[in-house]
C-alpha cells in the first residue's frame, strides 16, 4: 500500500534469472532498434523521460508480420497495449490512464514465450496477457514522439 494504494510488484526472485545484461542511457529521436536488445524471454526495465516528447511506442516480439505495441499519450495520459498483431489467441487494447512521475514514466517489462507482464510506475498499475508470437518474433522497436532521455536495463531470462 502505497497512498491508499494497492501497488504490484514482481517477487525479488525472478532477479536470479537475469543474464546478459545490456544497459542505455540514450536520447531517442527517431524510431530505432538497439544492438543487444531482442529475444523472446526477457526483462526489460525503462524509464522513459517524456519532458519533450508526446508519448511513445515501444514495439515488442516484433517479426515481419507481428508485433504487440505499448504505448504512452501524454496528453491524454491513456497508457495502451494493442495485441492486434501479437499471433494467434486474444486480440484488442487494454488501457490504462496513467500520470507521469516528474515527466517520467518507468516500466518493467517481462517477456516469455506466450505472456507479458508490464509493471508501469513502480508497480502502480499492471497489465498482463497472453499472447502468441511465432518464434521469429523477437524484436524491440522504440518509437519517441519527440526527444526521449531514456534509460534502459535489458536482460534474457
Amino acid at each position: 500500500m502505497k497512498n491508499n494504494k494497492v501497488y504490484s510488484l514482481p517477487i525479488p526472485e525472478l532477479k536470479k534469472l537475469r543474464k546478459n545484461n545490456v544497459n542505455y542511457d540514450v536520447n531517442l529521436v527517431q524510431n530505432c532498434i538497439l544492438e543487444g536488445i531482442n529475444g523472446d524471454c526477457y526483462e526489460l526495465n525503462t524509464v522513459f523521460d517524456l519532458t519533450k516528447a508526446n508519448g511513445f511506442n515501444l514495439k515488442l516480439r516484433v517479426s515481419e508480420n507481428e508485433e504487440t505495441v505499448i504505448s504512452y499519450d501524454k496528453n491524454s495520459k491513456i497508457f495502451k497495449l494493442n495485441r492486434d498483431k501479437s499471433g494467434k489467441g486474444v486480440t484488442g487494447e487494454r488501457e490504462v490512464k496513467v500520470n507521469l512521475q516528474d515527466e517520467k514514466i518507468s516500466l518493467q517489462i517481462f517477456s516469455d514465450y506466450s505472456s507479458l507482464e508490464i509493471f508501469i510506475n513502480g508497480g502502480e498499475y499492471v497489465i498482463s496477457s497472453r499472447i502468441y508470437p511465432t518464434q521469429e518474433a523477437t524484436g524491440i522497436v522504440f518509437e519517441p514522439m519527440g526527444e526521449i532521455k531514456a534509460k534502459i536495463d535489458f536482460y534474457e531470462i
